[in-house]
């Protein structure tokens, strides 16, 4: 810290980086804050200087920013960006934060916000928003692996290493084995990595695997959850087409809010 800013505040010190564009500093000063301190540090800022910040960082660094203040402030915050700026945040968020957001927003700016998004993420959010909130398929994620009963063990690994850069993202727990979108069952990593490449899924897959139907109540969660210690249940829907997974960690966050 300089001399100049020995007496400053530290909202005072990161709105004159901002004003400065100076984005290096003002990363710093938001780096290695606890959630608490982040609040403080953006309420204290003008509406034009907490937009600046999110504009300054990359889209996946802003996610970050914004998953470690309240769901309210952050959503005010991109409600007031540009459209092209906000789709490409929300591009970076999961899936069920995208939905999250986007049903806050007037119907007129959703729309335009999924207008530039990747098309793929787009088509996936609108799916997810038209679940009531307080069900299966409300609170899932997308963010999964699935791969076809008739891939080999060697195959999964390919496509594991290929696309590594995608997965490192996912909480992966477990690989989700499916026919034609059909959900056929689970498959642990460990059982994956112990056994020869040349094996399909079919022989190694947990079949008969747990599952809840996308239109499961919240109250119907809390209870499988409490029955079962899962890190998370794959969802489904009609003809057991699996759509998503509802993590635990999400069901135990809605029970606390009722």
């Amino acid at each position: 810290m300089t001399i100049e800013n020995a007496h400053k505040k530290p909202w005072e010190i990161l709105s004159q980086y901002l004003d400065d564009g100076d984005i290096e500093q003002a990363k710093k000063c938001v780096s290695d804050k606890s959630s608490d301190e982040l609040t403080s540090l953006i309420s204290h800022l003008s509406n034009d200087n907490r937009k600046s910040l999110l504009t300054l960082l990359t889209p996946r660094d802003a996610v970050e920013l914004i998953e470690e203040i309240p769901h309210v402030q952050a959503a005010q915050i991109i409600e007031d960006l540009k459209t092209d700026e906000a789709a490409a945040i929300i591009d970076e968020m999961r899936s069920d934060d995208q939905a999250d957001f986007l049903t806050e927003f007037a119907d007129k700016q959703a729309e335009a916000i999924l207008s530039e998004m990747t098309p793929e993420k787009a088509e996936n959010v609108r799916k997810l928003i038209e679940y009531p909130a307080h069900t299966a398929g409300g609170l899932m994620i997308t963010e999964f692996l699935s791969f076809e009963v008739t891939n080999t063990v060697r195959e999964v690994a390919d496509q594991l290493q290929e696309n590594a850069e995608k997965y490192e993202r996912y909480n992966v727990q477990y690989i989700y084995v499916t026919s034609n979108d059909k959900f056929i069952g689970v498959l642990r990593l460990r059982d994956l990595l112990l056994t020869r490449p040349d094996i399909t899924l079919s022989h190694i897959v947990i079949r008969n695997a747990l599952t809840v139907q996308d239109t499961t109540s919240t109250e119907e969660l809390i209870r499988f959850f409490n029955t079962n210690d899962f890190y998370g249940v794959p969802v489904i829907k009609e003809e057991d087409e699996l759509v998503g997974v509802v993590l635990r960690k999400h069901v135990l966050a809605e029970e606390a809010d009722l």
